[in-house]
């Protein structure tokens, strides 16, 4: 989940955190989270097929692709 524009805390498994522009999350399958106190909040949502990612989801923070974004 990208957030473009606006902000909000996100509220997940682990607690609770505030999201602004630029703020990206990557959210497992299962894992529940939520919205709330959200002002002009617009997000993007990137779904995927994990069996084509060619790393770990442990190994995206360290991809050159996922810390530009």
């Amino acid at each position: 989940m990208l957030v473009r524009a606006g902000t909000g805390i996100h509220l997940t498994e682990t607690g609770e955190y505030q999201v602004g522009p630029g703020s990206v999350f990557l959210v497992t399958p299962g894992c529940a989270h939520g919205y709330r106190q959200m002002s002009e909040f617009e997000i993007i949502n990137i779904l995927y097929l994990p069996k084509r990612l060619k790393m770990e989801l442990a190994d995206l923070a360290k991809d050159a692709v996922c810390q530009a974004i």
